[in-house]
């Protein structure tokens, strides 16, 4: 029979496979071929590829034309495909559990095992609301207790990435509380619960709650609730402004799991430790899962930025949205865009900013939590400020301060100088030295990090016009890894000097901040530097640069506070570093 398919030209036989001679051929004889045989055969396919040593996954397409309701086989397949693929392809793997759910009755003992996989698959790919849906109509099938408790740790990873951080807390000890849940899954449940709370105003409960479950999964060896413990409490130290606190929980938990170490990574450059961040991320380049992939890329913006590399923090940002876009888990998209924004006009193209601003309030609709609001309020404050509008430019400040009792500091950890000279802009001293005052007690919880000394010192310094602050915060911050946060403390040193009539000290200042911001690329704000150097008869420095030119002419100095130097440089500027 082969033989006259091969006379006939339906076949090529080149002495090792017998192929179809063109497509259409092949298609014309599958047509033929019953449906019922048609199963049959790809089910065969689908068996003799597993048996031949291929990976599941290349037997799916065969699973997926010949699989009916009920065929367990098929159901064992695409679970192990999808396991396959779920660190590289997620969105396959929560469409061949989504198929595996499908196939298995609702009475099939394997169905809660399955509605539990495909929750977890769909999380990860970032279908939170579909992972919600599927988990609810589980439940409504009244499962086993112990199943219960399952299915709602689970779905908490989906509840956390939809902000729904009160209904994860519910949950949580709703399933703690019904009983009948194996120690394993209590000390997941627990971690959940310690997550949710990290956006609670007592924090303190929060660490306690954090610690009784990592304690709980130590005991019980479970891998899950130990790295979810670990994470729980590195975010309510984070929240809680103790970096060295976020900084051991998150080594630990990268010792747990590698692919934690851009967290570990992120932790050490709030301690200023840039080196040893350096070097986590050189080693966290070769993890292969994407969704670290897209942690890994804004962790190493946060690198390149504090160490005012701004070309590179701007292209690993656009390639972590890109990454994040694809993978439908938009993390941080409104904080990459508040940052390119700043880099923006750090450039001098307002243009630019605004189409970032637009982008973060777009994105901002679709996950509104707390931080992403935050952050658009500052932005909001920022490109205000920069277009003269103060009074906007402080009401946004002030909103900020109402979204979270964390969220404020947390946000403004480096930029809170930009915060002060914004109100004292405006003329609110009250909302400048709460500002100071939350600075101040950031470094109190952080001793011996240039950065939060150097910053506290400047906003202070600002707030009270007390030159000897200022020139601390100098020396402070030029102990530290930053030159841009550092360029600012010189700008606003030396506007002050120029506005106490001490212009020959100011200009030793100034051309350090221009060639500082000019060797990072802000030309914009290297040229508004040059402009108060011009202002004290500095005239032109060796930091300008043909670049520096990209921003000069145009009144509005880089500069914290309000301005005396002259009409040269009026108080515009809402640009920020670092």
């Amino acid at each position: 029979m082969l033989d006259e398919a091969v006379r006939s030209g339906l076949l090529d036989d080149d002495g090792a496979l017998l192929t179809f001679r063109h497509d259409l051929l092949r298609q014309a004889v599958y047509a033929d071929v019953p449906p019922s045989a048609r199963n049959a055969l790809h089910r065969a396919a689908a068996h003799r590829l597993v048996a031949s040593g291929h990976r599941p996954i290349d037997a799916v397409s065969h699973v997926l034309r010949g699989a009916r309701p009920g065929d367990e086989e098929a159901v064992v397949l695409l679970r192990r495909a999808a396991d396959d693929v779920l660190s590289v392809t997620p969105g396959l793997a929560a469409d061949l559990m989504v198929r595996a759910l499908e196939l298995v009755r609702p009475s099939d003992a394997a169905r809660f095992d399955v509605g539990e996989q495909a929750v977890v698959c769909l999380t990860r790919a970032g279908r939170n609301r579909e992972a919600l849906a599927t988990c609810d109509r589980l439940l409504a099938e009244q499962p086993p207790l112990a199943v219960f408790g399952r299915l709602q740790a689970a779905l908490g990873g989906a509840l956390w990435n939809l902000d729904l951080a009160e209904e994860l807390c519910r949950r949580a000890e709703a399933a703690l509380a019904v009983g009948g849940t194996p120690s394993a899954v209590s000390a997941r449940l627990s971690a959940l619960r310690a997550l949710a709370l990290s956006r609670s105003r007592d924090l303190d409960a929060a660490r306690s709650a954090g610690e009784d479950a990592l304690a709980a999964a130590v005991a019980t060896g479970d891998r899950s609730a130990h790295v979810q413990a670990l994470s729980a409490l590195g975010e309510i130290a984070l929240n809680a402004g103790d970096g060295a606190a976020a900084s051991e929980r998150f080594t630990a938990l990268s010792a747990v799991d590698r692919a934690f170490r851009p967290e570990e990574a992120v932790a050490h450059q709030h301690m200023d430790r840039f080196d040893r961040a350096g070097e986590l991320l050189e080693r966290a380049a070769g993890d292969g899962d994407s969704h670290r992939q897209a942690m890994l890329l804004w962790a190493q913006a946060q690198q390149h930025l504090g160490l005012g590399r701004l070309d590179d923090a701007e292209a690993h940002l656009v390639t972590m949205e890109r990454l994040e876009d694809d993978l439908r888990a938009p993390v941080q998209q409104v904080n990459s865009r508040v940052i390119r924004a700043g880099i923006a006009l750090l450039r001098g193209d307002r243009a630019g900013a605004g189409r970032h601003l637009t982008e973060a309030r777009e994105r901002m609709a679709v996950k509104p939590n707390p931080g992403n609001r935050a952050a658009v309020c500052f932005l909001e404050s920022v490109v205000a400020a920069h277009d003269g509008d103060v009074r906007d430019a402080v009401e946004a400040l002030h909103r900020l301060g109402l979204i979270g009792p964390f969220m404020r500091w947390r946000l403004l950890r480096t930029r809170v100088g930009t915060a002060v000279g914004i109100a004292l802009r405006a003329g609110d001293r009250g909302l400048a030295d709460d500002l100071a005052g939350q600075a101040a007690a950031h470094a109190a919880r952080n001793p011996g990090v240039p950065t939060a000394a150097g910053v506290a010192a400047l906003a202070a310094g600002l707030a009270a016009g007390d030159l000897a602050l200022l020139d601390r915060s100098v020396s402070l911050l030029a102990a530290g890894p930053r030159p841009l946060v550092l360029a600012s403390a010189r700008t606003g040193l030396g506007r002050a000097l120029l506005a106490a009539g001490r212009a020959a000290e100011a200009p030793a200042a100034l051309s350090a901040a221009q060639e500082a911001f000019a060797a990072s690329g802000a030309f914009a704000a290297a040229a508004d530097v040059r402009l108060l150097l011009d202002g004290a008869g500095a005239g032109g420095t060796r930091g300008a640069g043909a670049g520096a030119g990209a921003g000069a002419g145009r009144p509005s100095p880089y500069a914290h506070g309000p301005s005396r130097a002259g009409r040269r440089s009026p108080p515009r500027s809402g640009r920020w570093p670092g």
